[in-house]
């Protein structure tokens, strides 16, 4: 992984659980754009592509 790349992994979109679980497929659709952060109460989880 080169710094570029982990730096990207900072710079992306916020999306609730419940958002998930309501528009799945839109979500998926921003993670083949971008580094997505799923949170869940305090909770947070990374949703991006394996290559990155």
């Amino acid at each position: 992984m080169s710094i570029g790349t982990f730096g990207n992994i900072y710079s992306d979109e916020l999306i609730t659980a419940t958002e998930l679980n309501r528009q799945p497929g839109r979500i998926l659709d921003k993670a083949l754009e971008r580094p997505v952060t799923i949170t869940r109460n305090d909770q947070s989880f990374a949703l991006l592509r394996r290559e990155e």
